[in-house]
């Protein structure tokens, strides 16, 4: 019987909550359908935008990208960015230390400012990443019949390897030796070390030294973040939130990117329900707009006769 009596409350409880809502709900999309449905659906698409600016200002780690390292348009471009910033760093350092920017080592005669820097490969980040640096080279013979060689190199740069001074970041870099190409006469070649040729007594004589600003080197970081499925700050983000965005508002999402943390999830959640309940505001606002229409249409033409 007390089971019986306490089931009867909830279940009254419950009826009045419903009808409560139902109450609600009327006067909602009542007075909604007095709101142009023009006005509802530019409120819709704001909001789309909104969120989309709010998930673009979210923490790195907020979204997996599962398809971003395929967008070579977005990295292409960042990547350039990044190589020619690199170049612009031998050449700074290669400068600083010869005090002139041509220069003859054994011979050979290399001028840094004819230095090409491409191929930025990010396979093996965050362990390390690689980039090839290719110059011309004249070696001048005791005849003057002087010899001209071609050469490239592929230049290991560990991520964490690494000493930090200031706003500058020592990285120690490495001659991959799988990455080498000499088109010429002669196989002896300069090594890297002329190319990066800062030392210090922070460092031992054998290791090859490459400084470069701290902002290059978190650019360089975000790119590898962007190829791993991070790329908040790899160019075209807010295009990629906008499009999530309008996703989850049409509920068309693909799955290409997925919420991590609990703040994207809740934040995912939230659009979702305002777009739902939008879209139903919407079309009753449409529907009453068309009622509203055909009904003063007939009362027209019933004037008219």
């Amino acid at each position: 019987m007390m089971y019986t009596k306490v089931m009867k409350i909830i279940i009254n409880i419950l009826i009045k909550y419903i009808k409560i809502c139902i109450g609600i709900f009327d006067k909602i999309f009542t007075y909604s359908g007095k709101i142009p449905s023009l006005l509802l659906l530019c409120i819709y698409i704001l909001m789309v935008f909104a969120f989309a600016k709010i998930y673009a200002s979210m923490p790195a780690n907020s979204f997996y990208h599962s398809t971003s390292k395929f967008e070579y348009k977005n990295f292409n471009s960042d990547a350039d960015s990044i190589l020619a910033c690199i170049k612009k760093e031998i050449t700074k350092t290669y400068k600083e230390y010869y005090k002139k920017g041509i220069n003859r080592f054994d011979g050979w005669l290399i001028d840094i400012d004819k230095l090409d820097v491409y191929i930025l490969d990010l396979k093996n980040f965050p362990k390390e990443i690689y980039f090839t640096i290719n110059f011309s080279t004249t070696y001048e013979t005791f005849d003057n019949n002087p010899i001209h060689n071609y050469v490239s190199y592929t230049i290991r740069m560990p991520i964490y390897e690494r000493i930090i001074i200031g706003d500058t970041l020592y990285s120690i870099i490495t001659r991959d030796s799988s990455g080498f190409t000499n088109q010429g006469d002669l196989s002896d070649v300069p090594d890297i070390k002329v190319l990066f040729p800062f030392n210090s007594e922070n460092f031992l004589p054998e290791i090859t030294v490459f400084p470069i600003s701290l902002e290059l080197y978190y650019d360089i970081v975000s790119i590898g973040e962007g190829f791993r499925g991070f790329p908040s700050e790899v160019s075209g983000h807010f295009g990629r939130m906008l499009y999530f965005s309008a996703g989850i508002a049409t509920s068309s999402t693909f799955g290409d990117i997925v919420p991590l943390t609990q703040t994207a999830r809740n934040t995912v959640t939230i659009e979702s329900i305002q777009m739902i309940i939008l879209i139903g505001l919407f079309l009753n606002a449409l529907v009453n707009d068309l009622t509203r229409t055909v009904l003063s249409k007939i009362i027209k033409n019933d004037r008219s006769k």
